[in-house]
């Protein structure tokens, strides 16, 4: 489930803008709270496929 969801946060974030080259290159703006919070849920996607990648451990 939280694989797909993963997949899902991140097509939708390549779809809205994250492929698009065609613009002219432009001084990179400050980051924004928005963008925080944005990069604090990928950090957070990003440590779930971790660990799900992980084999599970021993369980008595």
């Amino acid at each position: 489930m939280r694989r797909t969801l993963a997949i899902a946060l991140a097509a939708s974030l390549l779809l809205t803008g994250g492929c698009d080259r065609a613009r002219p290159a432009a001084p990179a703006p400050a980051p924004s709270a928005g963008a925080t919070s944005v990069n604090d849920l990928l950090n957070e996607v990003g440590q779930q496929l971790d660990d799900d990648a992980r084999p599970a451990g021993d369980e008595d």
